[in-house]
């Protein structure tokens, strides 16, 4: 979380670093960048004091120091004779002499900060990150400019861009609405600092809105409770033409039982626990869920449990599994029966109708062709239907399903959409509709 702070002098402004919130990732920061010749300052150093005899020409060596100068000079803010005289004391020249490819300095109202990265193909990518005096949190402007030969000039940013998952390891156990609000800010309200001990390039994102306090949702209430406005971060390093995600900075863990939220195991446990030991009228279903929005991809498996009318606390299970990515999907089922913490499989249970009860008439007689070439790949039965369940009516659903894209086609054509059949549990069994 951001404080605001007073203008102090530059001495003490020069021992501060990076703004933003704290990183939850626990990795080690290493250094895998590309293999850049980089310029260091001909400053000779002790562990903490400058002992250079001229170290005013010689820090003028370091590149960081030489960017900083060349802005200085084309934008005056700050101005050179600010940059020159900040940097005029042995702390200063001592942290450059440490990293000569980064700088800060005070232009007055904040925090100027400089990173000059080594291309692959000769000069630097330079990072300019302003840290504002700001009572609100991740007050940061940026600037972005190639540096080759002496010449400074605007470029475009590079700054990664982000989602959701890759600050978090678990998104897609997050309860719905907590993902959904999350999800839009660590894409859309993340910022970009210095790393204070490494210097390296970080991202983190604002989870909450700003209006001279946090405004935090319900379902993070709790969250906010333990770790108030910290959010993960991201550490990245330079491979000589772009940012990459530092190989040690792994996605953040998030604590699950900060939003209420129970394990998969802990809810089927209880679910379990809670079936009624004798029939009822009703169908009780258990499911996981597993959802990443980024990537178009979601699975799904689903525990229907029909009670038998004369089989005290003993249930029939239909278990269907669902997957989706990019507009293609699959589905698959199994069946048991359930008792007592005991699952025994069964087969041949669930009904299968003839090919001829789903198509009308009408289309068997205009498309015959198609409609023997459909009860040809149909005649093993059961291989090619599969099974939903449908809370609101109340019944289970019977459709065919093909992998083949090809086939699908001409069914669709016979059929004029899907073929399904219904039915109803009467306590021993399923009666179509």
């Amino acid at each position: 979380m951001k404080k605001s702070f007073l203008i102090i002098p530059a001495l003490a402004l020069l021992a501060s670093c990076g703004g933003g919130n704290s990183n939850q990732n626990g990795g080690t920061v290493t250094d895998t960048t590309a293999n850049v010749e980089t310029p260091q300052c001909d400053v000779s150093t002790t562990t903490d004091t400058v002992t250079s005899t001229n170290a005013d020409t010689d820090i003028k060596q370091c590149i960081a120091y030489e960017v900083l100068l060349k802005y200085a000079e084309k934008y005056d803010y700050p101005s050179k004779q600010m940059v020159e005289d900040q940097f005029d004391s042995e702390y200063a020249q001592n942290q450059l002499a440490k990293d000569p490819e980064f700088a800060e300095a005070s232009p007055g109202d904040g925090m100027m900060r400089l990173h000059c990265y080594p291309n692959k193909n000769g000069g630097y990518y330079v990072v300019v990150i302003f840290d504002e005096v700001c009572d609100c949190p991740g007050a940061y402007r940026y600037e972005y400019f190639n540096y080759k030969d002496g010449n400074l000039t605007k470029a475009k940013s590079l700054l990664p861009k982000t989602t959701i998952n890759d600050f978090y390891a678990n998104a897609d156990k997050f309860p719905k609405d907590v993902f959904n609000i999350l999800k839009p800010r660590a894409t859309g309200n993340v910022y970009h600092y210095f790393n204070s001990d490494s210097h390296k390039l970080t991202a983190s994102f604002d989870g909450f809105e700003w209006d001279g306090g946090y405004d935090v949702p319900a379902p993070l209430k709790k969250y906010y409770e333990k770790k108030e406005a910290s959010f993960p971060s991201i550490t990245y390093i330079w491979d000589g033409e772009k940012f990459i995600r530092d190989p040690e900075c792994k996605p953040y863990e998030e604590d699950l039982s900060l939003f209420d939220i129970e394990s998969d195991e802990e809810r089927e446990k209880k679910f379990l626990a809670n079936l009624p030991k004798h029939y009822t009228d009703s169908v009780y279903e258990f499911s996981t869920e597993s959802i990443d929005a980024d990537a178009d991809f979601h699975s799904g498996n689903f525990d229907y449990y029909f009670p038998y009318k004369n089989q005290e606390g003993e249930y029939f299970v239909l278990s269907v599994f669902q997957e989706s990515s990019a507009g293609a999907s699959s589905c698959d089922f199994s069946t048991f029966n359930y008792k007592d913490g005991e699952k025994k499989i069964i087969e041949d249970f669930l009904p299968v109708p003839k090919l001829s009860e789903l198509i009308n008439p009408d289309q068997r007689e205009k498309h015959p062709e198609l409609y023997n070439e459909l009860e040809q790949e149909c005649k093993d039965g059961i291989q090619y239907y599969s099974y939903n369940y449908d809370s609101y009516t109340k019944s289970l659903t019977l459709f065919l399903f093909f992998d083949d894209q090809d086939l699908w086609d001409k069914y669709n054509e016979l059929t004029n959409g899907s073929l399904e059949s219904h039915y109803k549990w009467n306590g021993e069994k399923f009666v179509k509709q």
